[in-house]
């Protein structure tokens, strides 16, 4: 042979240039049954048993692969007039890996490609001689056997024709490409390596839609073509609904990708009202295409339906519509919501908690469903104020029931924890507020259970209050603090402090008191009688004594403390201090409140 010129038998694996399969170097082995084909290959050539893997030819099952090819060209070529069949398919994935001289090895693909009895082949082979559809001789009989040739002929030319490494995709190309689905074409794709069930080296192909999908899925504008197609054939028939899960997720992952393949959208929220149920159970599982508005707009179709009515609560949960809240609230006032629906429903807490706090009241509730009401709002970034009193409630309902029943492993247990994990989440939540007001408004939502209890509250802190100011009282220096606390939580119940009234009067109008508390009493009194006049002279006196309670004090009473604005403006000396930046603070919130200001 000259020197330069290539042996005609040359040829080489090429596992690169190719997506029919991508080889992994160490999950990726076939299944059963290409494995035993490829065996009965090996052994026919003579291949020995014992591989040595050379990672560049990806792993164990690539290594095989290329072993068979360097075996040469004319012994390839030989084996595809084998008399076992299993041979002859296996020979069609070994070729589409074989890099060889286009003189040397198209004319026998062309040959065979047409002429074996076998249909799994002659696909196979149509496939593989897209490798040299650059050779004029190779794209002809690829048009001609997608033109002329049944089902999987026209299926295997198409795939010739449309992947590397020269891929042509017309529109009779990708019209082709929709073969994958026809009865005939998709059984002789399912018997090659590629469509083989047991391959474990990436999620087998749920059918041969899935395989041809997920040989486009580089190619998105042409995935996008042939989903066109795909699609409507859906609706009307003509694909099986078990190809519904591959397309439909094609189209989600489109959407993911670019808005441009937007169209697709439309197409499912059709599905959603195929008459068969597994079509539709496709359609509701997407994980981009809720934020299409049409699709938006299918998903409040189907809420009735209980198949898909809580996946489609959380694709619209998820986009933030608030048009499913009135279905969501009957659901669970129904007690049948699914409550792991919950778990998205975060951005509408203050809008749900009413209906949250009704459904854990209910002495009907199941307590499975409250355990999992609860395990799903705990999650929520929200304060939790307002079910914080219908938990403590159904809390005491648990407990007495279990204590009666003295079942440990019962749903009331189960329940009991999560209400008991709720308030132990709220409390933290309570002491990390930073302001009083707040802190206070958190804890009335705990301890006044009912209206009644906001009298045994003052009770309760004015007992305490009372008895710290008793002659034989052991003086603590936390007393003050204490004193300032039960002041303000006095102030916060004002319908049921009038009992509260002369022991706060004494505390106010008390020299040997201390400013501090003489203040958070004068204020506390404003609070519940609405009169300044007691209150002012007490809260001015102590303003240097204790600025930031005081001013903060005087800021809250508004307009009612106008009066003390002369006051105010000596502490306010134009410095940029913090008492006179405290004092400016009150001076504008009192003048805002009196003009009538925001």
């Amino acid at each position: 042979m000259p020197v330069g010129e290539i042996d005609q038998n040359t040829v080489w694996f090429d596992g690169h240039s190719m997506v029919y399969r991508d080889f992994d170097f160490d999950l990726d082995a076939p299944g059963d049954r290409s494995s035993a084909a490829l065996e009965a290959l090996e052994a026919d050539l003579g291949v020995s048993d014992d591989v040595e893997v050379d990672f560049l030819s990806g792993g164990e099952w690539g290594q095989r692969l290329a072993n068979v090819i360097d075996k040469g060209l004319s012994a390839l070529l030989e084996r595809l007039s084998h008399p076992d069949l299993a041979v002859r398919r296996i020979m069609a994935v070994v070729l589409a890996y074989a890099d060889a001289q286009p003189d040397a090895v198209v004319p026998t693909l062309l040959q065979r490609s047409e002429r074996d009895p076998d249909a799994p082949v002659r696909l196979g082979l149509l496939l593989a001689s897209g490798r040299y559809a650059n050779d004029p001789r190779v794209s002809d009989h690829l048009r001609r056997r997608m033109r002329e040739g049944g089902p999987a002929e026209a299926l295997g030319a198409a795939l010739g024709l449309a992947l590397p490494p020269f891929p042509v995709t017309d529109d009779e190309v990708v019209e082709a490409l929709t073969l994958c689905a026809d009865e005939q074409a998709g059984a002789a794709l399912a018997e090659l390596a590629w469509g083989d069930p047991r391959w474990n080296g990436e999620p087998s192909p749920r059918n041969t839609v899935d395989r041809v999908d997920g040989w486009l899925a580089d190619t998105p504008d042409v995935r996008s073509r042939w989903l066109s197609r795909m699609l409507p054939r859906l609706w009307d028939g003509r694909l099986d609904p078990s190809a519904a899960p591959v397309l439909i997720e094609a189209a989600d992952r489109l959407f993911e990708k670019d808005g441009c393949y937007a169209d697709h959208a439309a197409a499912v929220a059709d599905l959603l009202g195929h008459p068969d149920s597994e079509v539709r159970r496709a359609a509701i599982r997407t994980h981009h295409l809720y934020a299409h508005d049409g699709y938006a707009d299918a998903l409040l179709g189907v809420l009735d339906d209980p198949d898909l009515s809580a996946r489609a609560l959380i694709s619209l949960l998820r986009r933030k519509d608030p048009r499913c809240l009135p279905h969501l609230r009957e659901r669970m006032r129904q007690g049948t919501l699914d409550c792991r629906v919950l778990r998205y429903a975060g951005n509408f807490a203050e809008e749900l908690w009413p209906a949250i706090g009704a459904r854990v009241v209910d002495q009907d509730t199941p307590a499975a469903e409250l355990a999992a009401l609860l395990t799903q709002v705990r999650g929520w970034h929200a304060s939790g104020d307002p079910i914080a009193l219908p938990v403590a409630i159904a809390l005491e309902r648990l407990n007495a029931r279990i204590e009666a029943a003295g079942n440990p492993e019962s749903d009331d247990h189960a329940a009991a924890r999560e209400a008991a994990g709720f308030l132990r989440d709220w409390r933290a939540r309570a002491a990390d507020e930073q302001s009083l007001e707040g802190r206070l408004a958190r804890m009335r939502h705990i301890l006044a259970l009912s209206h009644p209890k906001d009298h045994d509250v003052v009770r309760s802190e004015l007992d305490a209050l009372t008895r710290r100011h008793e002659p034989d009282h052991t003086p603590h220096p936390d007393d003050p603090r204490r004193d300032i606390t039960a002041c303000e939580w006095i102030a916060a119940l004002p319908h049921a402090a009038q009992p509260a009234v002369p022991v706060l009067r004494r505390l106010r109008d008390t020299a040997a008191v201390a400013g501090t508390v003489r203040a958070a009493a004068a204020h506390a009194l404003w609070k519940i009688t609405g009169n300044a006049d007691g209150a002012l002279p007490v809260l001015v006196e102590q303003i240097r004594q204790a600025p930031l309670l005081v001013l903060d004090y005087l800021g809250s009473m508004g307009a009612a403390a106008r009066p003390a604005l002369p006051a105010l403006r000596l502490c306010d000396d134009g410095g940029d201090g913090d008492f006179a930046l405290l004092a400016r603070h009150a001076v504008r919130k009192i003048e805002g409140v009196s003009r009538g200001c925001p």
